[in-house]
């Protein structure tokens, strides 16, 4: 199972759960208040195990899950403390970690791939990526608290348009893409919003290269040259 398989299981319980306690077939407001800490715990579990480079950003969503976790657990000791005293502190030293040692956990640079599609889905993370596709037809991008930036410059298209989905929640993305392609972009903001840059997008004489279909949930996407 991969990560959109697992993130999709883990929206789509919370949501039934939602539903049901709305229709008052089960109670589930206690059931939600202590348990909820679960999610990120998962969450930081799934992105550890498909991105074991970024060790430091995912310890600190699980860390954060745990302590939360007990809390509602009503364990004597992490009732004494309140997190958010101690939140300003942790994400200090989380950031101090990370410049010390992004060199070996986290990968700043760009990953190049030669996917003809892409699949792309992060929670809490982010993607850095170089397409070099010599046959690019699209595929799909989910940023939630999150972001990424695809690098298409050397990707080609051959039956075109490719056509890409991308969904932004709290997040952002970048694509960047050849100056001779013609990119259209259409979509949803709600509370977001996204900037067509592309030197070629008035040019209505070529034929539409790329599509980008957006729904951007106070989050952003940007395609340029």
């Amino acid at each position: 199972m991969n990560k959109r398989s697992v993130y999709g299981i883990l929206i789509l319980a919370v949501g039934v759960l939602a539903l049901a306690g709305s229709i008052g077939y089960i109670e589930v407001d206690g059931l939600w208040s202590t348990f909820w800490p679960v999610i990120l715990i998962a969450i930081g579990l799934v992105n550890l195990i498909e991105e074991p480079r970024n060790l430091l950003a995912n310890g600190m969503i699980i860390v954060v899950g745990i302590i939360f976790l007990l809390r509602n657990l009503g364990y004597e000791l992490f009732q004494q403390i309140d997190f958010w005293e101690i939140f300003w502190p942790l994400m200090i030293i989380f950031v101090g970690l990370q410049l010390l040692t992004s060199r070996s956990f986290v990968n700043f640079g760009k990953k190049s791939v030669s996917n003809d599609d892409l699949d792309i889905v992060h929670i809490f993370s982010g993607a850095d990526l170089r397409i070099d596709s010599k046959n690019f037809t699209g595929g799909d991008i989910v940023t939630i608290f999150g972001g990424a930036d695809v690098d298409l410059r050397q990707a080609e298209i051959v039956n075109g348009p490719a056509r890409i989905d991308l969904v932004c929640v709290f997040g952002g993305a970048e694509i960047k893409v050849p100056e001779h392609w013609r990119v259209k972009v259409t979509g949803v903001p709600i509370f977001g919003g996204w900037g067509n840059k592309t030197s070629n997008k008035l040019n209505t004489e070529r034929p539409v290269d790329l599509e980008i279909n957006c729904v951007t949930i106070f989050g952003g996407m940007d395609v340029k040259n």
